[in-house]
């Protein structure tokens, strides 16, 4: 998800190169994970397709991925597919580098199996041109149990931001400690999380996906920004440098929240692949019906050819291949029918979530994340975030009025 994130952690760099012989089609699935991971994926793969797909480690960021390709395209040496973030679909599309996939889409009943905003997110022109593969929730609250126990009796995860400042406070129990990592992604998660859940679903999609300027700076941001101005004495007490050493620290107790995509998961599992007993996982005060997402694609390069297209596309959407992917990573997968069997109490309750806010109309993608807008204006609101927080002389109207100035600027130039 985060740009300086190493996509180990969420699985955001999948290349499938294909090279032709004399007798058979050789593939390569290029994924950055560990051997574990690509030893599981090779299994399942290998299987379905005779072991012409071979399944390799790819090494970088998501972003470095997207530059890497890019390069590529401008040698005509593009490999013949690729899991890329879901905001660059659309910029493929728009160049006619990728592949349509409406024929495969409609042969296996993406219509009915995929939430309307995720088809939406994968398409340009009204037409499909990617297979949404992994589903990462953003606005998580993750917090170590063992705060919530009080006496005899176990606390739930606080629901409202009054109830988190209450727990924060800690009375008796002494203050407790909101963990934050030096990731310029992270204030920003924050923000959309406090947005979507305190101003809905209406208000996040007319700021950070259609950005109008008037709503940028509203009253509504403003209070946004005031709730983030209350948060702001607690997100640098506690910062890590990065997100393993957070996601240890929190293990341990030296902090008791975390705010993080379940991209992070992964930091937490022990060797046998399971989550800590007294790891919660709940989402962000006011948002419990609400569900911000990361979302991964493969999509097909124009030198693929339509049969091709089809048959990974199929293999790809299916049950077998989504299950194994996300089951490791930490994600979910996007078909709205797939078995919640297998997978951890944390997972399981995200499907839940995810399945209900698509019912519901509160699905929205995460801004920080990459999904809402292009990397430009993306970069400006982590600036603009970013520096509201570390300057405590700004006021939530400055802070308001300075991101919706420094969109406008973003989008001027794209």
């Amino acid at each position: 998800m985060m740009n300086t994130i190493k996509t180990k952690l969420i699985s955001a760099a999948v290349v499938l190169v294909f090279a032709s012989s004399a007798t058979t089609q050789a593939m390569n699935l290029v994924m950055a994970t560990d051997e574990e991971n690509r030893n599981v994926l090779q299994s399942t793969i290998g299987l379905r397709t005779n072991d012409q797909w071979n399944v390799l480690a790819y090494q970088g960021t998501d972003l470095q991925m997207v530059d890497e390709i890019r390069q590529q395209a401008v040698t005509s040496n593009l490999p013949n597919a690729a899991q890329i973030p879901g905001a660059t679909i659309r910029r493929w599309a728009a160049l006619g580098f990728i592949n349509n996939l409406d024929d495969a889409a409609r042969q296996h009943q993406w219509s009915s199996r995929l939430p309307q905003t995720i088809r939406e997110d994968i398409s340009f022109q009204d037409n499909l041109f990617a297979v949404p593969t992994q589903i990462h929730r953003s606005n998580w609250m993750w917090m170590n149990g063992n705060a919530l126990n009080v006496g005899n009796k176990t606390m739930p995860a606080p629901k409202t931001w009054k109830a988190f400042f209450d727990f924060m406070d800690g009375g008796a129990s002494g203050q407790r400690h909101l963990i934050t990592v030096d990731d310029p992604a992270q204030y920003t998660l924050i923000l959309e999380s406090i947005l979507l859940g305190l101003k809905g679903s209406a208000f996040y999609q007319s700021t950070f996906k259609d950005f109008d300027y008037r709503q940028l700076k509203s009253d509504d941001m403003v209070d946004v920004f005031r709730m983030m101005a209350r948060l702001r004495p607690l997100l640098n007490e506690h910062q890590y440098p990065d997100w393993e050493s957070a996601a240890k620290a929190l293990a341990n107790g030296e902090g008791q929240v975390l705010f993080a995509g379940d991209w992070i998961k992964p930091m937490f599992v022990d060797t046998n692949g399971n989550l800590p007993e007294q790891l919660v996982c709940a989402p962000f005060p006011e948002a419990s019906a609400k569900f911000l997402y990361n979302l991964n694609s493969v999509v097909m390069f124009r030198d693929t050819d339509e049969l091709n297209s089809d048959i990974m596309a199929k293999l790809l959407f299916t049950e077998t291949v989504l299950t194994d992917l996300n089951l490791r990573e930490g994600s979910i997968p996007a078909r709205l029918d797939i078995s919640p069997y297998g997978f951890d109490r944390c997972a399981v309750r995200a499907m839940r979530e995810f399945r209900s806010s698509h019912t519901t109309n509160t699905l929205q993608p995460s801004l920080a994340a990459g999904m809402a807008a292009p990397e430009g204006v993306q970069k400006s609101v982590y600036d603009a975030v970013n520096e509201f927080v570390a300057d405590t002389s700004m006021t939530p109207e400055e802070g308001a009025k300075n991101l919706a100035k420094a969109i406008r600027i973003a989008l001027y130039k794209i």
